[in-house]
């Protein structure tokens, strides 16, 4: 489960800003869409209905590894086709309880920013399908189509923004790294099932059809429960192979467990996507398989190696990346297996890359391997670092080995302890001296 954010209280300046205007805007507008398309009583019936189905979607979600998807933009969408703006907004508002508990499970502020987003986007994208498409026979493939790319083109934005200012983060990049061509096919997919919904529901038996959408939900989640299943197997074979691996020298016993479960947190703390960070955590957990190919007189040898040793040391990168890259599942994460080992001033190994050349995941892979061995035993030094005095070190090697944005993400995850406040003794209270006494003498000072 991901960590809880922080109180809307704790936020940066910016992003409390951003995050009240947003949820202001998503409350004034039904109100502000109303004279443009008010609700017509005679598809209240239809509407009533829809807003059942989203809830019941809502309650439905697509759980995966790298997150929890919500199928809630089809019936959204017929929503908004069968009553645009205000209509389709209301229901946003009201209907899309996902069954997180605000105070308990989740942020009363994030509830509030993920409605008001909804009831935003499809409030506006409805009313632009409304006021620029004449409702003429065959226009609906053209509506939804436009209904779709306008939800991607006001939901992803607005999101990306609270984004960026939450993490501060630069926009343009994230909301790349996010809008990706399956993040457009998915959402105009979902759209097209919403123009099937309302489609159905002009039928006389619309409603009694329109279950069907359900139907096809619970297959769907079915059959992602299954692949989850596949995919935890997986992912289990290849921690235990990272196990089977670090078994072969007690001091690294778990290593690579703990790189993978660090470069997941300093991802979060960068504010990489969760499908960033399930790779890194897949890439930290194979980051030494290299490791296998070479001779255990190399490497559990307790004295300094000999230059021809260390030479053969520095291939297990490249043995390692060389072994993910055959199955086609993992080739996307050999290149940080790869260059875990470069240094931001260009002189790691295996190919001597620098700063920006060296793969993202590969920079963050750095800083955690780096971080769990100076902080863990090993045979061929004594003594460890604390937690602090490793983020210390590393911090003072940021621009020269690490990505000075790691180093920073790394203080975040292990934040500086605050200084222990001095506690002041009130002062003693000195009696008034009386008129006509005698001052006492310190013993040893002369008259």
């Amino acid at each position: 489960m991901a960590p809880m954010l922080p109180p809307l209280a704790d936020l940066p300046r910016a992003a409390r800003a951003y995050i009240v205007l947003v949820v202001c805007a998503g409350v004034a507008i039904p109100a502000v869409l109303w004279p443009i398309s008010p609700i017509v009583q005679g598809s209240l019936p239809k509407l009533i209905y829809l807003a059942i189905v989203v809830q019941v979607a809502g309650l439905m979600p697509i759980r995966h590894r790298m997150g929890v998807y919500h199928v809630t933009t089809g019936p959204l969408v017929a929503a908004g086709l069968l009553s645009p703006g205000p209509g389709v907004a209301l229901v946003a508002w009201l209907f899309s309880f996902d069954g997180r508990v605000p105070g308990k499970d989740t942020r009363w502020w994030t509830v509030l920013v993920n409605r008001a987003v909804f009831a935003i986007a499809h409030g506006v994208a409805s009313v632009i399908v409304f006021r620029l498409i004449p409702s003429t026979s065959g226009a609906l493939p053209v509506k939804t189509v436009v209904y779709g790319l306008g939800l991607i083109a006001l939901n992803w934005p607005l999101t990306a923004m609270a984004f960026s200012l939450l993490h501060q983060r630069p926009f343009w990049p994230l909301l790349r790294e996010n809008l990706s061509l399956a993040t457009l096919r998915s959402n105009l997919v979902l759209a097209f099932t919403g123009g099937l919904l309302y489609l159905v529901l002009l039928q006389p038996v619309g409603y009694w059809m329109g279950i069907g959408f359900l139907g096809i939900l619970v297959a769907v989640r079915a059959n992602m429960a299954d692949a989850n299943r596949h995919e935890e197997m997986k992912t289990q074979t290849l921690e235990l192979a990272a196990q089977a691996l670090d078994a072969r020298d007690s001091y690294t016993e778990s290593h690579s467990v703990r790189v993978a479960d660090l470069a997941g947190r300093l991802g979060e703390a960068m504010g990489l996507g969760p499908r960033e960070i399930d790779n890194l955590h897949l890439a930290g957990s194979l980051h030494d398989l290299g490791k296998i190919g070479i001779r255990d007189s190399v490497l559990n040898k307790s004295g300094p190696l000999t230059n021809e040793e260390w030479e053969l040391m520095k291939t297990h990168p490249d043995i390692g990346a060389d072994m993910v890259a055959k199955h086609s599942a993992l080739a996307h994460v050999a290149p940080m297996i790869r260059h875990h080992h470069e240094r931001w001033d260009g002189r790691g190994y295996p190919h001597q890359l620098q700063a920006r050349e060296i793969p993202q995941g590969a920079r963050i892979l750095a800083v955690a391997d780096s971080f769990d061995t100076i902080t863990s035993p090993r045979h061929y030094r004594t003594g460890v670092m604390t937690t602090q005095e490793a983020v210390v070190d590393i911090a003072s090697r940021a621009e020269v080995w690490y990505d000075p944005a790691v180093v920073h993400a790394l203080q975040r995850v292990y934040p500086a302890p605050a200084p222990k406040r001095r506690v002041q003794r009130p002062s003693r209270k000195v009696k008034p001296k009386q008129v006509g006494a005698a001052e006492p003498v310190a013993v040893g000072e002369g008259q």
